[in-house]
C-alpha cells in the first residue's frame, strides 16, 4: 500500500528540497530552451511544467530517492546529466561563461597506459571491488590550478564508458575532463549567475526534475517508458473488482471487439518472378481471373475459403491473411519456407471477447488501472500545489 498512500493524503505535508519559486529570468531561460522543440509553449506552459516536475521530483524523494543517484545501474549517475543539462542551459544566457582550456602537456601524463595501470581489466559484472574503489578514490587528476577526483569522475560514468576507460581510451577521458572542468567553471560564477536573476541551486533542482521525471511517470503509472513497469499500476490491479471489470466491458464494450472471420483466397508460388507477375494480372483483372490463368490451387479451399481465429492460432498463411484489412490484395510475401505468397481478403467478421474472458480481464484491468492511477496523480498533483 506505500505506493498508493504516496498519491494520496498530501495536504498539509511540508515541501522541501524542491524548488516551488522561480525567477522571472529563470522562466523566460527555460521558456527559451523548451521553444526550440516546442515552438508553441507559452511562458504559462513552462511555469506549469516545470511545477509539475518539480512534484515529481518530491514524489521521488518519497518512493524512488534512488532515482536522484542513478536512473539505472548501467547508466551515467543523474548528477552526470544534471551538469551536462546546466552547461546546455546556461550556453542560452547571457551569463558569460567560456570553455575551460588545457594543454596538450597537462593532459599527456593522463594517457592509454595511466588508464590501465590505474584500472587494470575491466570487471565481469561491471563493478570495481571495494579495494580498487577505494585505492581510485584517492587519485586526483591534476590539472594545474585544478584538480579533479579520479573515482567520482569515473563513477558518474554508464557501464559502457567505464570500459572504454578501462580499454586505455584516453581521448574518451579528456573529453569527460574538459565537461568536468566546464562544469566547475559554471558552478564558480554563482554570482554572476545571481546578477542576472538565476540561482544554481533552482537551476539544477529543475535539471534534476527534467531528467528523473520521466522514470517518475512511468513508476506512478502515468507515463511510459521502455523497460519500465509501475507498482503503482499493479497495486491499483490488484485492488480492482470483479464488479469494476464487468461494468467497465459493458461502458466501453466497442473496444472488445476483434475479427472472428475472413474470408480470403491464396496462392503460393515457388518463385518471385512468377508471384510477381500473378500479382500484377491479380490487381489489372482480379484474384480469380489471375488464378485460373495461373491455374493455380487455392491453399484456402480445404477451409471454404472461411478462416477463422481457430485456424489462425497456429497457421502462419492464416494469421497472414487475418493481418490484412477486408477487400485486399496482399503484396508479394516470402514465407518462413522460401516460397511466395499472395492472398486476397474479402468479408470480415467481427465478434466480441466474452465479458468473463482472459482478454477482457486484462485489458479491462490494465484501463481501470491507469484510468485510477492518473485520477490519484492528478489529484496528489493539486494538493501538492495548494500546499505551497
Amino acid at each position: 500500500m506505500r505506493v498508493l498512500t504516496l498519491l494520496v493524503g498530501l495536504i498539509s505535508l511540508p515541501i522541501y528540497a524542491v524548488t516551488a519559486h522561480f525567477s522571472q529570468q529563470e522562466i523566460a531561460l527555460l521558456t527559451q530552451s523548451y521553444q526550440q522543440h516546442s515552438p508553441q509553449m507559452s511562458t504559462t506552459d513552462v511555469h506549469n511544467h516545470l511545477l509539475e516536475q518539480q512534484f515529481l521530483l518530491w514524489q521521488a524523494e518519497q518512493s524512488q530517492p534512488q532515482l536522484t543517484t542513478r536512473l539505472s545501474a548501467v547508466g551515467f549517475s543523474t548528477e552526470y546529466h544534471v551538469k551536462r543539462y546546466l552547461i546546455d542551459l546556461i550556453q542560452h544566457s547571457q551569463v558569460p561563461l567560456t570553455q575551460p582550456t588545457l594543454s596538450d602537456e597537462v593532459l599527456a601524463k593522463y594517457n592509454a597506459p595511466w588508464l590501465i595501470a590505474q584500472l587494470g581489466p575491466y570487471p565481469a559484472n561491471g563493478q570495481l571491488n571495494p579495494e580498487t574503489a577505494e585505492t581510485l578514490g584517492k587519485v586526483n587528476i591534476e590539472l594545474g590550478s585544478q584538480s579533479l577526483n579520479f573515482y567520482h569522475l569515473y563513477d558518474s560514468l554508464s557501464m559502457q564508458s567505464r570500459f572504454k576507460l578501462h580499454q586505455g581510451d584516453s581521448n574518451y577521458l579528456h573529453a569527460e575532463i574538459h565537461n568536468e572542468l566546464h562544469y566547475q567553471q559554471l558552478a564558480s560564477q554563482i554570482n554572476a549567475l545571481e546578477q542576472h536573476g538565476l540561482s544554481l541551486s533552482h537551476l539544477t533542482d529543475i535539471a534534476t526534475a527534467a531528467i528523473i521525471s520521466p522514470a517518475m511517470r512511468a513508476y506512478l503509472g502515468v507515463g511510459e517508458m521502455m523497460h519500465s513497469h509501475s507498482p503503482v499500476l499493479e497495486a491499483i490491479a490488484k485492488e480492482l473488482t470483479v464488479a469494476q471489470i464487468n461494468q467497465f466491458y459493458r461502458q466501453n464494450k466497442a473496444e472488445f471487439r476483434f475479427h472472428s472471420d475472413v474470408n480470403a483466397s491464396g496462392v503460393m508460388f515457388a518463385d518471385q518472378a512468377t508471384a510477381l507477375r500473378f500479382h500484377h494480372q491479380a490487381s489489372e483483372h482480379g484474384f480469380a481471373t489471375a488464378r485460373d490463368t495461373f491455374k493455380q490451387p487455392d491453399i484456402f479451399a480445404k477451409y471454404q475459403n472461411h478462416l477463422t481465429r481457430t485456424d489462425n492460432r497456429s497457421n502462419w498463411l492464416i494469421q497472414s491473411a487475418f493481418n490484412l484489412p477486408e477487400q485486399s490484395l496482399s503484396p508479394v510475401i516470402r514465407t518462413p519456407q522460401g516460397q511466395w505468397l499472395v492472398i486476397q481478403t474479402f468479408d470480415k467478421t467481427e465478434s466480441y471477447y466474452p465479458a468473463q474472458s482472459e482478454t477482457v480481464r486484462y485489458l479491462a484491468t490494465k484501463s481501470l488501472a491507469k484510468q485510477h492511477a492518473l485520477a490519484r496523480y492528478q489529484q496528489a498533483k493539486t494538493q501538492w500545489l495548494k500546499a505551497l
